[in-house]
Protein backbone atom coordinates (compact mmCIF):
# COMPACT_ATOMS: atom_id res chain seq x y z
CA UNK A 1 0.00 0.00 0.00
CA UNK A 2 2.58 2.08 0.70
CA UNK A 3 4.59 1.48 -2.73
CA UNK A 4 1.13 2.71 -4.22
CA UNK A 5 0.15 5.63 -2.15
CA UNK A 6 3.49 7.12 -3.06
CA UNK A 7 3.33 6.39 -6.99
CA UNK A 8 0.09 7.95 -6.93
CA UNK A 9 0.74 10.96 -5.18
CA UNK A 10 4.58 11.93 -5.37
CA UNK A 11 4.28 14.34 -8.12
CA UNK A 12 4.53 17.30 -9.18
CA UNK A 13 1.72 19.48 -8.25
CA UNK A 14 2.61 23.24 -9.22
CA UNK A 15 3.69 24.38 -12.73
CA UNK A 16 6.52 26.61 -14.35
CA UNK A 17 5.68 29.93 -13.96
CA UNK A 18 2.98 31.90 -12.51
CA UNK A 19 -0.49 29.18 -11.63
CA UNK A 20 -2.98 30.36 -13.48
CA UNK A 21 -5.09 29.33 -10.15
CA UNK A 22 -4.61 26.92 -6.98
CA UNK A 23 -7.07 23.72 -7.86
CA UNK A 24 -7.65 21.70 -4.75
CA UNK A 25 -8.53 18.06 -5.87
CA UNK A 26 -9.75 15.48 -2.69
CA UNK A 27 -8.27 11.84 -2.19
CA UNK A 28 -11.56 9.98 -2.18
CA UNK A 29 -12.73 7.33 -4.27
CA UNK A 30 -11.84 7.51 -7.57
CA UNK A 31 -10.04 10.59 -7.74
CA UNK A 32 -7.21 8.21 -6.18
CA UNK A 33 -6.89 6.11 -9.22
CA UNK A 34 -7.39 9.43 -11.38
CA UNK A 35 -4.77 11.21 -9.80
CA UNK A 36 -1.81 10.79 -11.90
CA UNK A 37 -4.04 11.81 -14.80
CA UNK A 38 -5.63 14.88 -12.95
CA UNK A 39 -2.51 16.31 -11.36
CA UNK A 40 -0.64 15.78 -14.28
CA UNK A 41 -3.42 17.29 -17.17
CA UNK A 42 -3.69 20.20 -14.87
CA UNK A 43 -0.24 21.41 -14.06
CA UNK A 44 0.72 20.96 -17.27
CA UNK A 45 -2.42 23.44 -18.26
CA UNK A 46 -0.76 25.87 -15.89
CA UNK A 47 -2.41 25.20 -12.48
CA UNK A 48 -1.30 24.72 -9.04
CA UNK A 49 -2.50 21.33 -7.63
CA UNK A 50 -3.83 21.08 -3.94
CA UNK A 51 -4.05 17.50 -2.94
CA UNK A 52 -6.44 16.83 0.20
CA UNK A 53 -4.34 15.34 3.14
CA UNK A 54 -4.80 11.32 3.83
CA UNK A 55 -7.55 9.89 5.24
CA UNK A 56 -7.87 10.16 9.42
CA UNK A 57 -10.94 10.31 11.67
CA UNK A 58 -10.85 13.69 12.53
CA UNK A 59 -10.97 14.60 8.65
CA UNK A 60 -14.11 12.08 8.50
CA UNK A 61 -15.66 13.69 11.41
CA UNK A 62 -15.50 17.11 10.02
CA UNK A 63 -17.65 16.23 6.99
CA UNK A 64 -20.30 13.87 9.08
CA UNK A 65 -22.88 16.71 9.67
CA UNK A 66 -23.44 17.26 5.62
CA UNK A 67 -23.53 13.64 5.04
CA UNK A 68 -26.70 13.14 3.52
CA UNK A 69 -27.38 9.59 3.99
CA UNK A 70 -26.48 6.87 7.00
CA UNK A 71 -26.18 3.60 4.63
CA UNK A 72 -23.80 5.30 2.18
CA UNK A 73 -20.29 3.61 1.86
CA UNK A 74 -18.04 4.94 4.59
CA UNK A 75 -15.60 5.83 1.67
CA UNK A 76 -18.08 7.86 0.55
CA UNK A 77 -19.08 9.58 3.91
CA UNK A 78 -15.26 10.57 3.88
CA UNK A 79 -15.39 12.50 1.09
CA UNK A 80 -17.12 15.40 2.88
CA UNK A 81 -14.71 15.92 5.15
CA UNK A 82 -11.91 15.97 2.21
CA UNK A 83 -14.00 18.62 0.58
CA UNK A 84 -14.18 20.57 3.98
CA UNK A 85 -10.19 20.61 4.42
CA UNK A 86 -9.82 21.76 0.70
CA UNK A 87 -12.21 24.84 1.67
CA UNK A 88 -10.46 25.36 4.75
CA UNK A 89 -6.94 24.80 2.51
CA UNK A 90 -8.50 28.10 0.69
CA UNK A 91 -7.77 27.01 -2.56
CA UNK A 92 -9.28 28.82 -5.50
CA UNK A 93 -11.33 25.75 -6.83
CA UNK A 94 -12.50 22.63 -6.12
CA UNK A 95 -11.85 19.95 -8.86
CA UNK A 96 -14.21 17.00 -8.65
CA UNK A 97 -15.66 15.81 -11.73
CA UNK A 98 -18.74 12.98 -12.18
CA UNK A 99 -16.90 10.52 -13.75
CA UNK A 100 -19.25 8.12 -15.62
CA UNK A 101 -17.04 5.21 -17.16
CA UNK A 102 -13.49 5.19 -16.28
CA UNK A 103 -10.63 2.94 -18.14
CA UNK A 104 -11.00 -0.91 -18.79
CA UNK A 105 -8.67 -2.51 -16.50
CA UNK A 106 -7.80 -5.71 -19.02
CA UNK A 107 -9.23 -6.58 -22.32
CA UNK A 108 -11.28 -8.90 -20.67
CA UNK A 109 -12.92 -6.38 -18.60
CA UNK A 110 -16.95 -6.60 -19.69
CA UNK A 111 -17.60 -2.85 -18.80
CA UNK A 112 -16.51 0.28 -17.42
CA UNK A 113 -18.44 1.99 -15.56
CA UNK A 114 -18.17 3.55 -12.12
CA UNK A 115 -19.86 2.50 -8.98
CA UNK A 116 -22.98 4.82 -9.15
CA UNK A 117 -22.17 6.52 -5.59
CA UNK A 118 -18.31 7.10 -7.19
CA UNK A 119 -20.05 8.77 -10.03
CA UNK A 120 -22.80 10.53 -8.79
CA UNK A 121 -21.02 11.58 -5.28
CA UNK A 122 -19.99 15.01 -6.58
CA UNK A 123 -23.56 16.06 -7.17
CA UNK A 124 -24.15 15.14 -3.56
CA UNK A 125 -21.17 17.13 -2.31
CA UNK A 126 -22.58 20.04 -4.43
CA UNK A 127 -25.77 19.97 -2.65
CA UNK A 128 -24.80 19.07 0.91
CA UNK A 129 -22.03 21.40 1.49
CA UNK A 130 -22.64 23.94 -1.57
CA UNK A 131 -18.60 25.13 -1.75
CA UNK A 132 -19.80 27.78 -4.03
CA UNK A 133 -22.61 29.37 -2.36
CA UNK A 134 -21.61 28.87 1.31
CA UNK A 135 -17.51 29.72 0.96
CA UNK A 136 -17.27 31.27 -2.09
CA UNK A 137 -15.02 28.37 -4.05
CA UNK A 138 -16.16 27.35 -6.73
CA UNK A 139 -16.85 23.19 -7.33
CA UNK A 140 -16.00 21.84 -10.72
CA UNK A 141 -18.24 18.67 -10.83
CA UNK A 142 -18.57 18.15 -14.76
CA UNK A 143 -19.88 15.37 -16.22
CA UNK A 144 -16.68 13.22 -17.48
CA UNK A 145 -15.95 10.24 -19.26
CA UNK A 146 -12.20 8.01 -20.16
CA UNK A 147 -14.37 5.91 -22.92
CA UNK A 148 -12.64 7.53 -25.81
CA UNK A 149 -10.26 10.00 -26.95
CA UNK A 150 -12.21 12.55 -28.41
CA UNK A 151 -14.71 12.29 -25.03
CA UNK A 152 -11.59 13.32 -22.85
CA UNK A 153 -10.25 16.38 -25.13
CA UNK A 154 -13.20 17.48 -25.70
CA UNK A 155 -14.41 17.50 -22.22
CA UNK A 156 -10.43 18.45 -20.82
CA UNK A 157 -10.99 21.44 -23.28
CA UNK A 158 -14.21 22.77 -22.07
CA UNK A 159 -12.78 23.09 -18.83
CA UNK A 160 -9.43 24.58 -19.13
CA UNK A 161 -10.63 26.91 -22.02
CA UNK A 162 -12.89 28.65 -19.00
CA UNK A 163 -9.42 30.16 -17.53
CA UNK A 164 -7.76 30.89 -20.68
CA UNK A 165 -5.71 27.85 -21.71
CA UNK A 166 -5.46 27.73 -25.64
CA UNK A 167 -6.19 24.25 -27.70
CA UNK A 168 -2.32 22.96 -27.78
CA UNK A 169 -1.73 23.33 -24.43
CA UNK A 170 -4.58 20.99 -23.81
CA UNK A 171 -3.37 18.91 -26.27
CA UNK A 172 -0.26 18.49 -25.02
CA UNK A 173 -1.56 18.14 -21.09
CA UNK A 174 -3.82 15.81 -22.01
CA UNK A 175 -0.61 13.60 -23.66
CA UNK A 176 1.37 13.70 -20.86
CA UNK A 177 -1.35 12.98 -18.36
CA UNK A 178 -2.32 9.59 -20.50
CA UNK A 179 1.56 9.14 -20.30
CA UNK A 180 1.82 9.39 -16.19
CA UNK A 181 -1.24 7.32 -16.30
CA UNK A 182 -0.09 4.35 -18.41
CA UNK A 183 3.25 4.85 -16.05
CA UNK A 184 1.58 4.55 -12.75
CA UNK A 185 -0.30 1.35 -13.92
CA UNK A 186 2.69 0.02 -15.56
CA UNK A 187 4.76 0.53 -12.48
CA UNK A 188 2.18 -0.84 -10.19
CA UNK A 189 2.06 -4.29 -12.15
CA UNK A 190 5.94 -4.36 -12.11
CA UNK A 191 6.01 -3.78 -8.30
CA UNK A 192 2.96 -6.37 -7.92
Amino acid sequence: HEIKKKLLFDRKLVPEGTPLLNIGIPRVLNMWEDFPFWSTFLVESGFEVTLSPPSTMPIAEKGYGTVMSENICFPAKIANGHIIELIEQKVDRIFYPMVRYNRPENDTSQNHYNCPVVTGYPEVIQSSIRPGEKYDIPFDHMPFSFNSPEVIEKSCFEYVSQFGVDKKTCKNAIKKAEAAYVHYKNRVIEEG
